[in-house]
């Protein structure tokens, strides 16, 4: 039976179409032999391939010493801006990482290595903010002596003290929206809710009701935040009452002023927010234009349903269970699909539990096979070796290929070895 061969873009769309394989360690003798490689042939590629090697057998430190001068000498070589970033990853190194990963997204990438990447950028963004509040703790003292960066507000999750357990997720759901809210103007400047909820998460506040005024001017002095915004959500669903505190932060400060207080059926949840919001730039003594209130008071969502639903999903994302924030998130919108948040935050947990479950490992087969398989147009990235036949995992045919170690330039020079046998290629350019 004759075999009739694929053509070699076919095999390699397979092969991406395909689950990869984690990159697997070399053995001893394979590593002896990159090793030998790299000190026979100084080029680019035999430092990134013993360098990933390294870093695959667990040695990641070594794999930096060799791949960060590479990478300083040849900014623009992919392999090695890549290896490294892995390497740094692995590290703990999340700015590094990151910012080598940005480098390697800035070089061209085929599309579907570019979401991987990209994806990639997200999570070690989130690792850098959470060491970086845990660095935040261990220097607190010479922190709590710096003065406060003026304008800025840091909002706490509202501790939910109802009876009725559905509620719950009004806390993390109401804290959202008015985090979008007093955003709208640039008199005050917003803390990131990712920024306070991962150094809540460091003192093991969050979620256990611990967040008063006393721990609200301790962690806003952590954060550099001049106020801290604290609140209390309780009742029930024919009379809920919210409370929330501006609480200021600094060395000499006043006591917070009386809370802003709302309180009214469950069915007029939307409005109670807008008040709370409105009154709490009263409270700070900030002033809206027209402008800026008409953006105060447009509605991210009308259902409550939809609302209770993100709750949840704001819940499980601070415990980074992404699988499933993004459920809740797409529940929220099937009750309402214009909730353009939960829709935002649907595609972020979704590509996040993506990346979690992705290993350093991972990340490095799938970005050598997607370099070597579909390189950007009209280029092919330095530093990447490009050797289909390993992608598509055709490894009898391998054996018919010399080995790049232990060559015999004779025979090649002969046609004589392997697939060097010549062969002659025509080309015909038409005149159009």
């Amino acid at each position: 039976m004759r075999i009739r061969p694929l053509p070699l873009f076919g095999l390699l769309a397979c092969a991406c179409a395909a689950p990869l394989p984690p990159t697997r360690p070399p053995t001893p003798a394979q590593l002896a032999q990159l090793r030998a490689r790299a000190r026979s042939d100084h080029s680019s590629a035999a430092q990134v391939a013993l360098g990933s090697a390294l870093r695959l057998i667990g040695q990641p430190d070594s794999a930096r010493a060799l791949l960060a001068p590479l990478v300083a000498a040849e900014p623009r070589n992919g392999g090695a801006v890549m290896a490294l970033a892995l390497a740094e990853e692995d590290l703990g190194e999340f700015g590094r990482a990151g910012e080598l990963y940005q480098r390697a997204l800035a070089l061209g990438l085929p599309s579907a290595v570019r979401r991987q990447v990209q994806v990639r950028v997200e999570l070690v963004q989130r690792k850098e903010l959470t060491l970086a509040m845990r660095q935040a703790l261990s220097t607190e003292y010479q922190l709590s002596q710096a003065p406060p960066e003026a304008r800025t507000l840091g909002i706490f999750p509202f501790m939910y003290a109802g009876r009725d357990a559905q509620l719950a997720p009004l806390g993390r759901a109401l804290t959202s929206l008015l985090t979008t809210d007093l955003s709208q103007t640039p008199r005050l400047r917003v803390l990131e809710r990712d920024q306070v909820q991962a150094l809540l998460g460091e003192m093991r506040l969050s979620g256990s009701g611990l967040v008063d005024s006393s721990t609200a001017v301790r962690s806003g002095r952590l954060l550099r935040a001049s106020r801290i915004v604290e609140g209390r959500i309780g009742g029930d669903t024919s009379a809920l009452r919210i409370a929330a505190t501006v609480v200021p932060v600094g060395s000499a400060v006043p006591a917070p002023a009386a809370p802003v207080q709302v309180q009214d059926a469950i069915g007029r949840l939307f409005d109670m927010e807008k008040q709370l919001a409105l009154g709490l730039y009263d409270a700070m003594g900030v002033q809206l234009t027209v402008a800026e209130r008409e953006r105060v008071e447009h509605r991210a969502t009308r259902n409550l349903q939809a609302l209770l639903e993100f709750g949840w999903g704001l819940d499980e994302e601070d415990a980074g269970r992404w699988p499933e924030a993004a459920r809740h998130y797409r529940t929220a919108l099937a009750f309402d699909p214009g909730f353009a948040e939960a829709r935002q935050r649907a595609r972020r947990a979704e590509r996040m539990a993506q990346a979690a479950s992705t290993s350093t490992n991972d990340l490095d087969a799938f970005w050598l096979a997607g370099t070597r398989a579909a390189p950007a147009p009209g280029r092919v990235l330095p530093g990447v070796v490009v050797d289909p036949i390993s992608v598509v995992g055709l490894d009898p045919v391998r054996v018919l290929l010399p080995d790049p170690i232990a060559r015999n330039p004779g025979a090649e020079l002969l046609g004589f070895d392997g697939l060097g046998i010549s062969s002659i290629l025509q080309i015909t350019a038409k005149k159009p």
